[in-house]
């Protein structure tokens, strides 16, 4: 069986190019975010052959806490509004924009922006591949240019804390 391979649609990609993506001999580059949110290769001593940079218009393999910057985290971020109400009904992609808008909000309250990013889980109730074009177009319309590449983990799971939230969103951040 061939693996399945996210496609590098529109949808998909982020708007930036991949400065670190391909080949140096045989290992693949590893890539980090510098202090001003462009990728570079982490030192040549650290190439690995097995990491891959397929998906690298959506996420970093590694992601390392630039020196000076202090480690936040943004507790899971789930579609409801300031008052506590459910946005997007029964629907993933509109309850994702509103995830990913909250973790926009939640950057800007502590001065932060997406390239502080260092990592992002998403987590998904009834996950399908069906979902995933949805999700990360949701994001890209929250982000646009400054969709977040980061070390990242899609977890699909049974439920969340309320049955009716479909997605929900935590980030680690590196505060500069």
């Amino acid at each position: 069986m061939q693996p399945r391979q996210i496609p590098r649609s529109s949808s998909f990609r982020s708007p930036g190019p991949s400065r670190c993506s391909g080949a140096v001999g045989q290992a693949r580059r590893l890539c980090r975010r510098n202090r001003s949110g462009v990728k570079e290769s982490i030192d040549g001593n650290s190439q690995s052959p097995s990491l891959t940079d397929a998906f690298s218009h959506l996420i970093a393999q590694i992601a390392i806490t630039p020196p000076g910057a202090r480690l936040a985290a943004i507790s899971g971020q789930v579609a409801i509004d300031k008052s506590g109400q459910l946005i997007g009904g029964n629907d993933h992609a509109a309850q994702a924009k509103r995830c990913f808008g909250n973790v926009l909000n939640a950057l800007a309250a502590m001065k932060a922006d997406p390239k502080d990013i260092l990592q992002m889980k998403i987590y998904v109730v009834r996950h399908s591949a069906d979902l995933v074009p949805a999700i990360f177009s949701a994001g890209a319309d929250i982000f646009g240019e400054k969709w977040p590449v980061c070390a990242s983990t899609w977890i699909g799971v049974e439920a969340l804390a309320m049955p009716e939230w479909l997605v929900e969103i935590e980030v680690l951040v590196a505060v500069p």
